[in-house]
C-alpha cells in the first residue's frame, strides 16, 4: 500500500518527493495522511456498472448511468439502487432540466442524447446532433435557466475536433461553439448564466 502525504505543495509517495501542481495548492494545506483513505475508501452506493457521471435530483436521489445503457436511481441514503431505464448504449453525462421534469442522457453507444420523462419514465431520443453534425461522443450536458441544453461533443481521441452544441427545449439545435477542442468533456454554467466554464483545452475565441 502506498503512503501519500502532503505538506504545502510537496507530496511524497513511499519516500519519493515531488511537487503539487499550482492549481491544487492552497495555503490551507498543511499535512494530510491519505493512507487510511486508500485502505478504507468511502463509498455512497455500490453495484453500479461503470457510472461516468452522477446527477442529484431535488428530492435527494442520485442518478447515474452504466456502460450497458443503464439509468440508475439511488436513494438519498445510498442504500437502494434501482435500474429505472435502459438505452442499450453506454451512458456518459446526465443532467436534470430546470424543475427536474426530465433527465438529459448522453449516450456514447447510441451517439445521441436521450430525454427521460420523470413522470412517465418514457425514454425518447432527443437529439442526434445539430446543423449537419452528427454526434460522435456526446459527453456531458448542462442546462441554463431557460431550459436550453448544452452538450459537449468530444469529437475523437487524439483529434482536436470537439465542439459544444446547444438545444432548445423542443430539441432544435445549433453548434454553439465549433471548437476545436481537445476532447471536450465536463462543463459548468454559473447560476446567473453569464459564465460558462470547462476543463478542456481552449481555442482562440473561447471565453469559458
Amino acid at each position: 500500500m502506498k503512503e501519500l502525504t502532503v505538506d504545502g505543495r510537496r507530496w511524497t509517495v513511499n519516500g519519493a518527493t515531488s511537487w503539487l501542481p499550482s492549481a491544487v495548492h492552497t495555503s490551507t494545506i498543511n499535512r494530510i495522511s491519505c493512507t487510511h483513505y486508500f485502505q478504507n475508501p468511502p463509498f455512497f452506493a455500490d453495484g453500479l456498472d461503470h457510472p461516468e457521471c452522477v446527477a442529484v435530483h431535488p428530492d435527494g436521489t442520485v442518478w447515474a448511468g452504466g456502460e450497458a445503457g443503464q439509468i440508475y436511481r439511488i436513494s438519498a441514503d445510498g442504500k437502494k439502487v434501482e435500474e429505472v431505464a435502459n438505452t442499450g448504449g453506454f451512458i456518459l453525462g446526465l443532467a436534470f432540466s430546470p424543475g427536474a421534469k426530465w433527465l438529459a442522457i448522453c449516450d456514447l453507444g447510441k451517439k445521441c442524447v436521450w430525454r427521460l420523462d420523470l413522470q412517465t419514465m418514457k425514454l425518447e431520443r432527443f437529439a442526434d446532433g445539430a446543423e449537419g453534425h452528427k454526434f460522435n461522443i456526446p459527453n456531458y450536458a448542462v442546462f441554463d435557466k431557460q431550459g436550453n441544453l448544452y452538450v459537449s461533443e468530444s469529437g475523437a481521441f487524439r483529434q482536436i475536433t470537439g465542439k459544444v452544441l446547444k438545444f432548445s427545449p423542443n430539441g432544435s439545435g445549433t453548434i454553439w461553439h465549433d471548437g476545436g477542442f481537445n476532447f471536450a468533456n465536463g462543463m459548468a454554467l454559473c447560476p446567473e448564466g453569464s459564465t460558462f466554464t470547462s476543463p478542456f483545452p481552449s481555442c482562440p475565441g473561447w471565453n469559458g
